[in-house]
């Protein structure tokens, strides 16, 4: 199982983005579950990929 890049590209781009309008907003539940998402689409690539 691996992931198109492109695909794990615009999933880190949304969640960036989601990222920066959390602390635009001061929505810090949203700011967390941003990172814990990128973080965890991070993990799974390089685990899936090996």
């Amino acid at each position: 199982m691996s992931f198109p890049k492109w695909g794990l590209i615009s999933m880190v781009v949304l969640l960036g983005g989601g990222t920066i309008y959390g602390l635009y907003i001061h929505d810090y539940f949203q700011e967390m579950m941003c990172v814990v998402g990128i973080g965890f689409f991070v993990y799974a690539y390089e685990h899936f990929n090996k």
